[in-house]
C-alpha cells in the first residue's frame, strides 16, 4: 500500500525542529512563522549530553530540550514523546497515524540516516514523516533543504530508521 497524506506541504526552513512544528501547524491551519513556532516552543536555549555509548561522548546542543512537545503542550495539553524501543510496533504506529491523515513528529539519529553519511550520532533530528510506501519499504519525510541537496520529499527505506539504536541514556527516537 502506498499513502501520502492529502493537503500536506512541506515548508524550507532553518531548523529542523521549528520548521516541524511550522509545518504540522500549517497542516491544521495555523499560520506561524518558523521564528513563531522557535519561540512558542521554547526553543531558544542550550543543554549539555554526556553518553560514552556514542561517539562523540559529549554535546552541546543550541536550543532549548523538548521545543516540540513544549510547543504542542501551549496548545493542546500536556505533550511528551513516546519512545518505543520495538521498532515494528513503533512503525504500525505510525502507519495508523498516517493512514488516518495525522502527520507524525519523528526524532531521529543521522547516523542511521543514509543521506547524512554522517560517522557521529546525532539523536535530536526532528523530521515529520508524512508518508509510506509499504511494497518498497519506504517512508517518506521532508527535511529542510539547507541540510543538503535534497529538497522536498525523502524517501528512507523503512531500514534505515529501523537499525540498532545505541543502548544509552539518550534520547534515540521516537514520536509525537
Amino acid at each position: 500500500m502506498k499513502k501520502v497524506i492529502k493537503g500536506w506541504n512541506h515548508f524550507p526552513g532553518l531548523h529542523c525542529g521549528s520548521v516541524a512544528i511550522r509545518d504540522i501547524a500549517s497542516f491544521y491551519g495555523l499560520t506561524l512563522s518558523e521564528p513563531m513556532c522557535f519561540g512558542l516552543g521554547s526553543g531558544l536555549g542550550f543543554f549539555y549530553t554526556i553518553d560514552s555509548d556514542i561517539s562523540p561522548t559529549r554535546n552541546i546542543h543550541l536550543r532549548g530540550p523538548d521545543m516540540e512537545p513544549s510547543f504542542f503542550t501551549l496548545l493542546t495539553g500536556n505533550k511528551k514523546w513516546k519512545f518505543e524501543q520495538d521498532n515494528e510496533k513503533a512503525l504500525r504506529v505510525v502507519i495508523d497515524y498516517l493512514d488516518q491523515d495525522i502527520p507524525v513528529l519523528v526524532q531521529t539519529d543521522i547516523y542511521y540516516l543514509d543521506y547524512y553519511n554522517s560517522k557521529t550520532h546525532f539523536p535530536g533530528h526532528i523530521v515529520v514523516v508524512c508518508g509510506y510506501d509499504e511494497q518498497k519499504e519506504e517512508i517518506w519525510f521532508h527535511i529542510r533543504p539547507s541540510d543538503m541537496d535534497i529538497s522536498c520529499r525523502t524517501n528512507i527505506t523503512i531500514d534505515c530508521i529501523e537499525k540498532p539504536k545505541p543502548a544509552s541514556k539518550t534520547k534515540t527516537h521516537g514520536f509525537t
